[in-house]
């Protein structure tokens, strides 16, 4: 199935934020590595578009233009470097951090992991301080890309707040009620 590109305009049913063939430049031109087999490079591109907008909405500054659009952009009341990114634009990092994520996907890393966090089996203060882990317990599956929180980072709420100056997120921010 091919994918359905999100250009701005709301576009019904999007799942990438560029082609396939727009996206292998990309990876190339950047020494990262799709899948050679379309169909499942194309997967992996709606893997790494999903996982930004499951990862990244909720620090990215402004809200989605429409209820009826599938991912994080396009989004009203953002700026970026000091400048306002139009409520039609997919930003160019926007794009990199869906290929970013595709090629993690392409690495081998599994993007729906269910695993949150290693379960604690004890914890003790006594003078010190203690804590032990169940033996069967994992870390985290879901990978955090360094990469992407660069690329993203100047939309970000933290982001627009330290390059404007005035510092970076404030309780307000960080969904405290």
């Amino acid at each position: 199935m091919a994918l359905i590109i999100e250009d701005g305009s709301i576009v019904a049913g999007a799942d990438s934020y560029q082609s396939l063939a727009d996206a292998r430049t990309d990876a190339a031109n950047r020494g990262l590595t799709l899948d050679a087999n379309d169909v499942i490079a194309e997967a992996q591109l709606r893997q790494g578009y999903y996982y930004l907008t499951s990862n990244y909405e909720r620090v990215i500054q402004g809200f989605r233009v429409s209820p009826n659009q599938t991912g994080m952009m396009p989004r009203n009341y953002m700026e970026a470097y000091g400048f306002p990114v139009a409520n039609t634009a997919i930003p160019v990092a926007f794009k990199q951090s869906q290929v970013n994520a595709a090629a993690i996907v392409a690495s081998g890393a599994d993007m729906n992991a269910a695993q949150t966090g290693q379960d604690l089996a004890s914890f003790n203060v006594d003078g010190v301080y203690s804590e032990s882990y169940r033996t069967d317990s994992r870390t985290v599956l879901v990978p955090k890309i360094a990469s992407i929180d660069q690329l993203l980072f100047p939309y970000t709420k933290a982001g627009a707040n330290a390059l404007n100056g005035t510092g970076g997120l404030y309780r307000e921010e960080m969904g405290y009620l």
